[in-house]
């Protein structure tokens, strides 16, 4: 049984990248308030993206809760490497065991600290939704 469904999106967003080789927010967020404790989150990430050169390494993102990584933390959840643009999506279901409002991140690495990662590029869009999921 679903919840309520919170999303931020942008269809005409300023680019969003990094070189760092540490993790970085974004600077896109989601916030929902679970209606009971045992509710599962379902996140979900869809953007468009694009590596400056292949400098070899991955390039990475990955969903944080507060200042804590989600899913496979040092590894990311997505990875791309390519020159060409292209979409990207990533996806996850959080226990956050909370009836608090709880923020959600999206976070990037550019694994080598050479290549520009382009998260949000151009002409591009984004969009973080969040889907509270009761028990």
């Amino acid at each position: 049984k679903l919840g309520q469904f919170v999303v931020t999106q942008n269809n005409s967003p300023s680019t969003i990248s990094t070189t760092s080789s540490d993790w970085v927010s974004m600077g896109i967020e989601v916030a929902i308030t679970p209606v009971a404790s045992t509710s599962k989150i379902y996140l979900k990430f869809d953007s468009g993206v694009c590596v400056s050169e292949d400098a070899g390494g991955n390039n990475i993102m990955q969903f944080y809760r507060g200042g804590s990584a989600l899913g496979a933390g040092t590894y990311g959840m997505v990875s791309h490497d390519e020159i060409a643009f292209a979409p990207a999506e990533m996806s996850w279901i959080d226990f956050p065991e909370t009836t608090s409002e709880t923020t959600y991140y999206v976070y990037i690495q550019a694994r080598n600290g050479e290549d520009s990662f382009y998260v949000v590029w151009g002409t591009s869009y984004y969009q973080l939704s969040a889907w509270e999921i009761l028990a």
